[in-house]
């Protein structure tokens, strides 16, 4: 998968058999969360979107990581700080350049009894509020 800027999302499949899980790297959303239904067969039960480049341009904070501010701020600001207007006078998520709009590394881990993920981002302190 690819944003219009040219940087690729990355997919990642974890599974220890009973769950499996699909994480993206735009946002270290969680796209997706298969588990065993009553009969057995595995169900995606997250609200996800079925073409995950539409991701890019979503409105909906679906399985994100917000921040570093995740909710609305009334008037876009605090303490002197001065954010980015992305919902009317406000700012919702750290606006255009909040975490989930960022494309995170991430290392995968495992041994007998455990798979898992590690997502990192690393952002300078000036833009850290999304500004």
């Amino acid at each position: 998968m690819m944003l219009s800027s040219g940087k690729t999302i990355q997919s990642i499949t974890l599974s220890n058999g009973q769950l499996t899980i699909v994480v993206h790297t735009y946002g270290a959303r969680l796209h997706q969360l298969f588990v065993p239904d009553k009969n057995g067969a595995f169900e995606n039960i997250l609200l996800s979107k079925d073409n995950s480049n539409s991701y890019e341009n979503d409105e909906g904070y679906y399985g994100v990581i917000c921040g570093p501010v995740a909710g609305r701020i009334a008037g876009a600001a605090f303490d002197n700080v001065v954010l980015e207007k992305n919902e009317g006078e406000n700012c919702l998520h750290s606006g255009s350049k909040g975490w989930e709009r960022q494309i995170w590394s991430y290392k995968t881990f495992s041994n007998e009894d455990t798979v898992g993920i590690t997502l990192m981002l690393r952002i300078p302190i000036r833009n850290s509020l999304g500004r």
